[in-house]
């Protein structure tokens, strides 16, 4: 196969998650894999659901003591004869929903204690909703902790966040494509055209009507206090509330 030097002018450098020192970050300074962090976290996720559901299968455990099992035990014809007995035992018990004993045994059934599992399990997966970054309201669809919580401030917190690198990670680094593309599609570079991320968090009806409220009484003020021209004002005014 043959080795194509290409100009690092060409390369659009994502880089992966930062490295506390160069000699750690990697070939060529390209950081550390964004799935690497959160994978053992996901993974270690199943290790609860596995034992749970071992639990779930085991939910129910007869035990039976026999007198002198042990001394019998180790002939076969006693261990056939134990077998056949405990089939039957078995089938009339659910059949019948009566267990025949021996008047010298004793039958118990062992039942583990599941409180707390669920609270394990939750561990391990809010431990995979902090590696991604992601809120554990939004990625478990779980009910916010704490009185009076709703969960809004994380969302609106995890949406600063991702808008923080689409600002300051991805459209840097995406500006050399960006440019090349107008121009490969248009054949030159109009001024007027730029794009803007779409914002994630979005005001509820309510916050739009307070915040409409206010600007407008904002615009009131000012035309009151005349500070600006009737033009200079209207222009204000439709900047503000477009």
């Amino acid at each position: 196969m043959a080795v194509v030097d290409i100009h690092p002018s060409r390369v659009v450098h994502l880089n992966g998650r930062d490295l506390p020192s160069r000699q750690t970050a990697g070939y060529d300074g390209w950081g550390d894999s964004i799935i690497q962090r959160i994978d053992d976290a996901i993974k270690h996720c199943a290790i609860p659901q596995q034992q749970i559901a071992t639990l779930m299968m085991e939910s129910n455990v007869d035990i039976i003591k026999i007198p002198n099992f042990m001394a019998n035990v180790g002939t076969k014809e006693y261990r056939d004869k134990l077998i056949t007995r405990w089939h039957l035992a078995a089938v009339a018990k659910s059949v019948n929903r009566a267990l025949m004993l021996d008047k010298e045994e004793e039958w118990d059934k062992l039942t583990p204690n599941f409180s707390g599992l669920k609270d394990i399990a939750m561990m391990y997966m809010e431990i995979a909703s902090g590696a991604s970054d992601i809120p554990a309201t939004r990625m478990l669809g779980k009910s916010p902790d704490g009185l009076s919580a709703t969960g809004q401030s994380d969302l609106e917190n995890y949406y600063k966040s991702i808008s923080a690198i689409q600002k300051n990670r991805i459209s840097p680094r995406m500006r050399k494509l960006d440019e090349i593309i107008i121009r490969s599609a248009l054949g030159e570079r109009p001024k007027e055209i730029f794009y803007a991320w779409r914002p994630l968090w979005s005001l509820s009806e309510t916050q739009k009507t307070d915040n409409f409220l206010k600007k407008t009484q904002g615009i009131v003020n000012l035309v009151n206090a005349g500070l600006f021209s009737g033009e200079q004002l209207s222009i204000a005014a439709i900047n503000m509330l477009a």
